[in-house]
């Protein structure tokens, strides 16, 4: 029996790798009649200062300092405290698993919440399976299937651009080739799967029949995008962007606005945005050292107040977005997940990460305070997914199902 190494799998497939499938985790999509939500989900780095976040025992969540910046959408959002991931123990690593609930000690991160909606769920009925964006150190917050970070759209006026306005017919033509170019490897592919079936152990051919699954998957979505090459572009006002797109709060409030634009033109359904882990001074007046140092306070006032400046205006950045959606009549129809995979600013505690969710039409409860037991946030993301059309009773590390 021949038996061919993965180096020369590659060698004849032109050496392109794709990452297998973990096909047992698939699940079945829900009843056609599921109401199809949008999901748009971003995380702030470093947790936020809790005497500006929570409201005081018998007070309205809106009390709070940061809140209160909410309180237009009464009714229509939950703030939470105690939620929290199994699999993380603390440090900045913490914030690769927020949207995906996976544990450290595996060393191989779980899909992220919006890709596993996006796999299940997606159809080509949409011009953009998810947008994936963010702006700073480490940033980006949705993984595949095989544990891999997905690249953040860093400036948002070139993903306006590619959502929006197309390109001119010589991109296009470009565009196609490289689609074409893409599905001649992929038929490379399929001509050496069928040379390797039987060459190998039962259980080898299964993987490898993983592998090619994986194969066909990725020539669906070549093909979804080429189909997608004839159709014309939503007509939109074009949106004027800042020149300093590197500064992540400036970059956070851009992206905001086209993030609705896209809902609102129905071009995709699946947002995520990472602020990033910046060690650069937040261009605010008031902050005069950088977001990370300050993060690390040690309940100097000084530091507390810059930080308070900057975690304000995040709030402030995200009441607006909220805002526009509900004036949109988009509100009802996306699901708004904020927070950060760390707790405190001053020791990177992962114990009670913040989360607000907002939207989506869900049974809001204001404030949610879980004490001393605490919930695992992968139960909260089982029935977010599920409300989203998609029946899962497991994810990550959760140990059940959240109501909301």
């Amino acid at each position: 029996m021949q038996v061919y190494s993965r180096r020369n799998i590659l060698k004849m497939a032109g050496g392109v790798a794709l990452a297998l499938p973990f096909l047992e985790s698939t699940a079945e999509q829900s009843k056609a009649s599921a109401k199809q939500l949008n999901l748009v989900a971003m995380q702030m780095p470093f947790g936020f200062l809790h005497q500006y976040l929570y409201p005081k025992q018998g007070e309205s969540v809106f009390s709070s300092e940061y809140m209160s910046k909410l309180k237009e959408l009464e009714g229509q959002v939950t703030l939470f405290n105690g939620f929290h991931n199994p699999g993380i123990n603390g440090e900045h690593t913490s914030n690769y698993y927020f949207l995906t609930c996976g544990s450290d000690d595996l060393k191989v991160n779980n899909i992220s919440i919006d890709q596993e909606i996006a796999d299940l769920r997606y159809k080509g009925e949409i011009r953009f399976k998810s947008l994936v964006t963010g702006c700073g150190l480490r940033a980006g917050a949705s993984y595949t299937r095989s544990g891999i970070k997905i690249p953040v759209e860093s400036n948002p006026a070139e993903v306006f651009a590619k959502m929006f306005l197309g390109g001119k017919p010589q991109q296009i033509a470009a565009r196609r080739r490289e689609l074409a170019e893409g599905k001649s490897i992929l038929d490379t592919y399929s001509y050496y799967s069928s040379k390797l079936k039987g060459k190998y152990s039962k259980a080898d051919n299964q993987k490898l029949d993983q592998y090619f699954t994986a194969v066909r998957e990725v020539e669906q979505s070549l093909e979804v995008h080429e189909m997608w090459l004839d159709k014309p572009m939503p007509k939109v006002e074009r949106m004027v962007f800042p020149k300093n797109n590197r500064d992540e709060m400036t970059n956070f409030r851009a992206f905001t606005g086209l993030f609705k634009l896209a809902l609102e033109n129905n071009s995709t359904s699946l947002i995520t945005y990472d602020f990033g882990q910046t060690r650069r001074t937040i261009a605010l007046e008031g902050v005069e050292a950088g977001y990370h140092d300050l993060s690390h306070h040690r309940k100097q006032e000084d530091k507390m107040n810059q930080l308070r400046i900057i975690e304000s205006e995040m709030f402030n950045i995200l009441a607006a977005f909220l805002k526009d959606l509900k004036e949109s009549d988009l509100l009802d129809s996306t699901i708004c997940l904020f927070g950060s995979g760390l707790e405190n600013p001053n020791n990177h505690s992962a114990a009670r990460p913040p989360v607000i969710v907002a939207g989506g039409g869900l049974a809001h409860k204001g404030y949610v305070d879980f004490g001393e037991k605490r919930e695992a946030l992968g139960n909260l993301y089982v029935n977010l997914m599920q409300k989203m059309g998609v029946n899962r009773d497991a994810f990550g590390s959760s140990t059940g199902k959240y109501e909301i």
